[in-house]
């Protein structure tokens, strides 16, 4: 299992400073993990945002944890921005995570 999370703002190799714990205790318990950068995406820059998702050798379920995903206190889903191709999106972190 992989967690794709957000990197920091500050430097796109880094998880933000908010999951660091999490990151850790999700080691050592045997998780993968990726970074994607929510400020690429928010920009329009597929490519760009998922440049640190590795490429899966097999088949790897895959989850997203981040903070848009809800929004906590009015229970309303958030997800990717409005002007967002979310197909292609989808299709270039699916090529990344997993394999034919």
């Amino acid at each position: 299992m992989r967690i794709i999370y957000c990197d920091s703002v500050l430097d796109p190799k880094v998880i933000g400073p908010d999951y660091e714990e999490e990151l850790q205790a999700a080691r050592k318990a045997g998780f993968d993990f990726s970074l994607m950068s929510f400020e690429e995406l928010a920009e329009g820059n597929l490519a760009k945002s998922l440049r640190h998702v590795r490429a899966a050798e097999h088949r790897t379920p895959s989850i997203y944890r981040g903070w848009m995903i809800m929004e906590l206190g009015d229970g309303q889903v958030a997800g990717l921005p409005n002007h967002a191709d979310k197909a292609k999106f989808y299709e270039d972190l699916a090529e990344r995570i997993i394999s034919a």
